[in-house]
């Protein structure tokens, strides 16, 4: 039900136009998830699967180690993250939380 709360929360703000290409990309997709699933469960399967490349093996290994680091040291990624947000709306970190904390505790 997440899109529905992000589309209510467009047209509540006035965005109708991106609520309307938002549920029309939502139906458009809906189209492929459906051929995914006849395929999976409707179609003949394939006896034997193609062997994989070592690029693609290389991917797969680099993405997981990755993941594997978001989850277990998250730290540098959401700093960046918040320095970035912070960035676009132009306020310093460091006086936005200063601002947010409570007076005895500064």
């Amino acid at each position: 039900f997440g899109k529905l709360y992000v589309f209510l929360a467009a047209v509540q703000a006035g965005l109708i136009t991106l609520a309307v290409i938002g549920v029309l990309t939502s139906v458009v997709s809906t189209f492929y998830y459906l051929r995914v699933i006849k395929i999976m469960y409707f179609d003949s399967g394939t006896p034997n699967f193609d062997r994989r490349h070592g690029g693609v093996t290389f991917v797969i290994m680099a993405s997981a180690i990755v993941t594997a680091l978001f989850v277990l040291y998250p730290r540098p990624v959401t700093s960046a993250s918040s320095e970035a947000a912070h960035s676009l709306f132009q306020t310093a970190p460091s006086a936005r939380s200063a601002a947010a904390a409570p007076v005895g505790k500064l």
